[in-house]
């Protein structure tokens, strides 16, 4: 599994004393665990970003297929833009020294990112640290919120709806 590390500096969260936390495995034990993760240190009104929620954003968007990636459109399996990466604190893969701003070798540091399993996970999971919000504002920041911003950014996930299929997709996955 290739590390990852962060271009510039760490962008600081909205709510200094809430975390978003990646968890590895949903098991039985590790429910319980989130569950009391949630209630204990986090209050219950921010869930993490458990695997869950990362697999039922990309089964909500594109059922988990790579997308071809092009300049002008998003791509990978999160169908992941340019600015939403940039967003993120532009993620590169380690080993890869290209810090270009706003040329070929940046759009490529984007490219490799975006294509790689865990560049891409951290990439979502940054922009979740950066703009999470309470996007159906029923109190709870949980995975629902998180796919409503993933796909509607910032500034429309309070003031939008997702579509009916993408909501179909989601409902069924958070289900299961």
């Amino acid at each position: 599994m290739e590390s990852i590390h962060q271009q510039t500096a760490e962008t600081k969260p909205k709510n200094e004393s809430v975390q978003l936390i990646l968890l590895p495995d949903i098991t039985e034990e590790s429910r319980v665990a989130h569950e009391k993760l949630s209630e204990d240190v986090l209050g219950g009104n921010i869930k993490p970003m458990d695997e869950k929620c990362l697999h039922c954003l990309c089964k909500t968007i594109n059922d988990c297929q790579p997308i071809k990636c092009s300049k002008n459109y998003t791509c990978g399996i999160f169908e992941i833009s340019h600015n939403y990466w940039l967003d993120s604190g532009k993620i590169v893969l380690q080993g890869t020294s290209n810090y270009y701003t706003g040329n070929e070798g940046e759009f490529k540091d984007y490219l490799q990112c975006v294509n790689d399993d865990v560049c891409s996970r951290q990439t979502v999971i940054n922009y979740m640290q950066r703009y999470r919000a309470d996007c159906n504002d029923d109190g709870i920041i949980n995975c629902y919120d998180y796919i409503s911003l993933h796909l509607l950014g910032p500034k429309g996930c309070g003031s939008k709806s997702i579509s009916l299929y993408h909501k179909m997709r989601m409902n069924l996955c958070l289900m299961n």
